[in-house]
């Protein structure tokens, strides 16, 4: 009689005492979003690993050095250790975000434009990429390529602000010297400002309109760069897949375009990208 009561007053079944998530809550959540979770891991992983190259490469493009060794050995001079991971948590932040959006508004956006060619030519794009055996086609290069500049444009408004933040942050010394000369107290507060203050900043000196600065620019690479990468990818991964007659999502096919996809899209836009950081400074 008391076990039949103590199940009538709780017919849902046993009630949660933590707040925490079980394993199995987590393995459903991690299956059902395994898109957003995979792309916000693979952005925190990849953007503290690759954040002082990144830093470096401002440098390089806004400011004369020798060469990479020696924009390396001033700025360690200059800054030191710090100095290559100045204006980190915006990326940190704004990659993360971007990434998921991106890869998320991707995913639905192909869907969308396969629907639309495949009524108008009666081939659906998304079939022939998933078909073993097959190449890339007109209809398969357009529904990639145009999902994934319909990514890039939407991330732009996201991903403008926090970017700029980021580079104002990486150069602020550089800046600061290269405007004639730097005292020790001076460097000492350029070096303390770190990406809360350097946005605060940003505001107060541009306002908010300040932080969209170049953002036409923006727009354009993003929106090219997102769709060949993209493009690239699915591409690559279906190529790959057919030369060595397997699948085109087989593990390796995946591992080489996604790699092969990031080289291509970089090289297209390399120059944008250069022009886009003198415009943001």
């Amino acid at each position: 009689m008391p076990e039949q009561q103590k199940n009538m007053s709780s017919p849902s079944g046993p009630q949660r005492t933590h707040p925490f998530l079980t394993p199995n809550e987590i393995k459903l959540f991690v299956q059902k979003h395994r898109t957003e979770v995979a792309a916000s891991a693979a952005s925190l992983v990849s953007t503290l690993v690759s954040y002082p190259l990144d830093s470096v490469k401002s440098r390089i493009q806004l400011y004369s050095y020798d060469n990479v060794a020696d924009c390396i050995k001033k700025t360690y001079k200059t800054e030191g250790v710090e100095g290559f991971y100045r204006g980190v948590l915006s990326p940190l932040l704004s990659i993360t975000l971007v990434r998921t959006v991106s890869f998320s508004v991707y995913q639905k956006s192909k869907y969308v434009y396969n629907d639309w060619i495949t009524r108008a030519t009666g081939v659906s794009p998304l079939v022939t990429a998933n078909t073993k055996g097959a190449a890339p086609t007109l209809g398969t290069l357009v529904c990639f390529g145009a999902a994934g500049m319909t990514s890039g444009a939407m991330i732009t408004a996201i991903a403008c602000p926090f970017e700029l933040t980021k580079l104002s942050a990486q150069i602020s010394v550089v800046v600061n010297k290269e405007k004639g000369g730097i005292d020790e107290e001076l460097r000492k507060s350029y070096q303390q400002k770190g990406t809360i203050r350097t946005a605060q900043n940003l505001i107060k000196h541009r306002g908010i309109q300040g932080l969209y600065c170049g953002a036409r620019y923006h727009l354009i690479r993003d929106s090219l760069g997102t769709g060949i990468y993209f493009t690239t990818y699915e591409s690559a991964k279906q190529l790959l897949g057919n030369y060595r007659g397997n699948s085109p999502t087989s593990p390796l096919a995946v591992v080489v375009a996604g790699g092969l996809c990031g080289l291509v899209s970089w090289a297209c836009v390399s120059n944008l990208d250069l022009v886009t950081r003198h415009i943001f400074c």
